[in-house]
């Protein structure tokens, strides 16, 4: 199972995600980065089908309630060990024992999430 290249939240625990960016994440080199409202990052271990998550770190910016339930959710979900598995479609769950998020690879022309605050 690959993990190389950006990748899009657009479901945590099942429910699609509503943002005015895109929820971005990125795992590489032994790392896991992006940005849900805060830019976080932490190690990760890809090993056959599951990837293993350390501790996340992440600034801390307020902002709109809705958004940072998400990155709490978001955030909750991407700790410890969690199985990777692929649909036909392109999309790619990540599930453990705190709940699950899917991914999709990001299209050409993913916006800085900066310029969107």
């Amino acid at each position: 199972m690959s993990l190389s290249g950006p990748f899009v939240i657009t479901a945590v625990d099942g429910e699609p995600v509503s943002a005015p960016h895109p929820l971005e994440i990125e795992f590489a080199d032994g790392t896991v980065h992006g940005r849900v409202l805060n830019r976080f990052s932490g190690g990760a271990t890809l090993e056959g089908d599951t990837i293993v998550l350390g501790a996340i770190a992440a600034t801390r910016m307020a902002g709109p309630p809705e958004l940072m339930a998400v990155e709490d959710s978001v955030f909750r979900v991407l700790s410890g060990t969690l199985e990777v598995d692929s649909a036909e479609d392109g999309t790619i769950t990540l599930s453990g024992d705190s709940g699950s998020l899917a991914i999709v690879p990001a299209g050409d022309g993913i916006e800085d999430a900066g310029a969107a605050l």
